[in-house]
């Protein structure tokens, strides 16, 4: 209800942001940043009239559209199956990808990933490797690219707009708060409740994710809304300067996450995947989140950045910037 899908948006728009200011600041140097102002400006409209064209707000209806023909098929193919009449090619498409459908949903095949989960390093690079490529390939291009660039687009313009910088009032970040979850908390529990009375059904799915970027948006800036009121408040200086810490090693401590989840649920560790209840995983968070609000001002004590971050810059400035304070 509140937080799936929500921090993607956050942090693509963030990302967003650093884009714009680095282009700005290269822009203020005359730094011939014109030419790639031309360059970019013509590439955006062309991506607007790509997803206006064919996946802005129509792609997901079209995929429940498609999967509903799928059940279909089966179903058919069922009948056709049991009156004992040959199936067509396409009958027989179907029933083949529902049954790669099905069998990961069977017990069978969720005990078969837990326990490759729980195997070494070696095993899960290999073992995890098919997954990663369909991420990076056709999952990328199917759905991340426009996900990621329109938050992208959506944090420039909520930067320039002041908006995430807390230079406009309590009221409008109030409304903020207001529409965002009235907007937000509405999908969302259209979209738990279906997927509750449908058994979590593969239709059940495929219908509520039509709506599915509707109900993360509007949390997402509700979530906006709510942190804003919170900076601006005179209240827990404390925990904002540690909160801000983690934020400026973002990029070491997302990798930290990886790290100890790696020692903790895999063979590499303590094999753990697959063997904790929900609210068990909780405690890890709790105990993550506590860890690195403890660490990273801490850590910004004595050195200017982060380790990650550091290398980041020697790399991309091609130049060696002041490690230790």
């Amino acid at each position: 209800m509140f937080f799936e899908g929500t921090i993607r948006v956050l942090f693509s728009l963030l990302f967003g942001v650093g884009t714009y200011i680095i282009l700005d600041r290269l822009s203020k140097r005359d730094a011939g940043i014109k030419a790639a102002d031309i360059y970019f400006r013509r590439l955006l409209w062309m991506l607007v009239f790509g997803l206006i064209h064919g996946y802005l707000l129509l792609w997901t209806y079209r995929d429940h559209k498609s999967n509903k023909k799928l059940v279909a098929d089966v179903a058919l193919a069922q009948t056709k199956k049991a009156q004992g009449e040959e199936l067509s090619k396409e009958l027989k498409e179907a029933t083949a990808e529902w049954g790669k459908n099905r069998r990961k949903k069977s017990p069978k095949h969720v005990a078969e990933v837990n326990e490759n989960m729980r195997k070494g390093y070696l095993h899960l690079v290999g073992y995890l490797a098919s997954d990663n490529m369909a991420t990076d390939t056709r999952w990328f291009y199917r759905y991340n690219l426009w996900d990621v660039q329109s938050m992208i687009l959506l944090g420039i313009a909520f930067f320039k707009w002041n908006m995430l910088s807390g230079k406009k009032s309590y009221r409008f970040y109030g409304l903020m708060v207001l529409i965002g979850y009235a907007v937000g908390l509405t999908t969302n529990y259209f979209e738990v409740t279906s997927r509750m009375s449908g058994n979590f059904s593969f239709l059940a799915f495929s219908k509520t994710n039509i709506s599915y970027d509707l109900g993360r948006v509007g949390i997402a800036i509700g979530h906006i809304g709510l942190i804003m009121i919170f900076t601006k408040l005179p209240i827990l200086g404390w925990l904002k300067t540690c909160i801000a810490a983690v934020g400026k090693m973002a990029l070491t401590n997302c990798i930290m996450h990886s790290l100890i989840c790696m020692v903790l649920f895999t063979g590499f560790g303590f094999g753990l995947f697959g063997k904790l209840q929900r609210y068990e995983l909780y405690y890890i968070v709790f105990a993550v989140w506590i860890f690195q609000l403890i660490l990273s001002p801490i850590w910004l004590k004595y050195f200017y950045f982060e380790l990650m971050e550091w290398l980041w810059r020697r790399l991309s400035y091609q130049y060696k910037p002041p490690f230790s304070k």
